[in-house]
């Protein structure tokens, strides 16, 4: 996966964001302690929460950019790998509502307590099974 230049510069962004946060909670317990008071104290703490927020929004950011682009890799490949086959055909969906309603012709004899009619593609296996009935 290569790296956007919208990429680029979100993750730019949240490293600045996370550095300056990171830099002032340091300074902030240490250096500045005894200089923030009062209205000051709040500016600064409240700017080191902004900054901390601005990096865990552009953190999600990016990770739902980079979830959205595997979904498109993946979704390429599959087109790739499968070609025709990825996307149903109508005969496939035509024989999948056949086969759904023969289903339910089954069940609807089962519950009467009539023996199933056998189609074309029932197995042996079905056949030892209906002479049972």
């Amino acid at each position: 996966m290569m790296l956007s230049p919208v990429d680029a510069r979100r993750r730019w962004f949240g490293l600045l964001f996370l550095l300056l946060a990171g830099g002032m909670l340091l300074w902030g317990q240490t250096w500045l302690e005894a200089h923030l008071q009062g209205m000051v104290f709040v500016a600064y703490w409240l700017g080191c929460f902004v900054f901390t927020g601005l990096a865990m929004i552009t953190a999600l950011l990016d990770a739902r950019a980079v979830r959205r682009q595997a979904q498109r890799e993946q979704r390429a490949l599959a087109q790739r790998a499968l070609g025709p086959m990825a996307s149903p055909s109508p005969c496939a969906e035509a024989s999948r509502d056949s086969a759904a309603s023969d289903h339910a012709r089954s069940r609807e004899a089962w519950h009467a307590g009539v023996p199933a009619k056998p189609n074309r593609e029932t197995t042996a296996l079905d056949h030892e099974t209906q002479a049972r009935w």
